[in-house]
């Protein structure tokens, strides 16, 4: 019998927004990505909203790309179907009436592009979603076994707290995923037969931390949140990224932008 999920259950994915404008103070071009947050109460519509989050580790209410096009990050929640209607059917599916909702990864992708590629994970079940950078071939894939995704698990599906994406600060493809379980965590590839570690604890995170969301955040980070305390922590990665990479944090827990974990 599997676990039960908390109740609502948030998750966290990144998306590779683009460059800013540089300013007259420092010159400079930074890279920002689009976080999107879902907040999901079983048997209610699921609630998403987007921010945006610079390489210096800033949140940016707004910004202007290279191209002069303006951004402006969301206040609050509001409908996911709303936003990328082509869930509906997917999400509709016999299937998935008794799946629950478990956490969101971002695709196997290059984040050197600006594409939305999320796969949204349910008990046994996940959903694969891709759209391009102005959103207009938007693609939701019909439900596949949570093992088609991680074929080394030998469980076949995923009943963690939170996911987050290993992607080196070089950038590049991302292939590593943190599984994780309020402060321990397994990494494992997408679509591999790599073998997956048991599960490890989170250096320097300390054991009333509970990670209700995690996702890749630039530089080759990893950001936990806790939604009770309404913090983050930041954990950098080593270059190298495997089935032994933990995550380390700074040490420096950073209050959560204002909407984006509410009650």
């Amino acid at each position: 019998m599997m676990d039960s999920a908390p109740n609502p259950v948030y998750a966290a994915f990144p998306a590779y927004a683009g460059r800013a404008r540089a300013t007259k103070a420092n010159g400079q071009e930074p890279v920002v990505w689009s976080i999107h947050f879902i907040r999901w109460v079983t048997g209610e519509a699921p609630l998403a909203q987007r921010r945006y989050l610079d390489a210096q580790g800033t949140w940016r209410t707004s910004w202007t790309d290279t191209k002069g096009v303006r951004r402006q990050a969301d206040q609050g929640y509001s409908s996911l179907l709303d936003i990328w209607p082509e869930l509906k059917r997917p999400l509709g599916s016999q299937v998935m009436q008794n799946q629950t909702f478990r956490t969101a990864i971002a695709g196997q992708h290059s984040f050197s592009d600006a594409r939305t590629d999320f796969h949204l994970l349910f008990d046994t079940y996940q959903i694969h979603f891709t759209t391009d950078a102005r959103g207009r071939k938007r693609n939701a894939q019909d439900p596949a076994k949570n093992k088609e995704l991680f074929p080394a698990m030998s469980n076949g599906y995923v009943p963690f707290s939170a996911a987050a994406n290993f992607i080196p600060a070089s950038g590049g493809s991302n292939q590593w995923v943190c599984l994780l379980n309020g402060n321990t965590h397994k990494n494992t590839k997408f679509s591999s037969t790599a073998i997956t570690k048991n599960f490890l604890t989170v250096r320097s995170i300390t054991s009333t931390w509970s990670t209700d969301a995690a996702f890749a955040g630039p530089g080759g980070t990893v950001l936990l949140l806790d939604r009770s305390k309404k913090l983050y922590t930041v954990c950098p990665l080593s270059s190298g990224i495997s089935a032994d990479t933990q995550l380390c944090s700074t040490g420096n827990n950073i209050a959560v932008p204002d909407n984006i974990i509410v009650p």
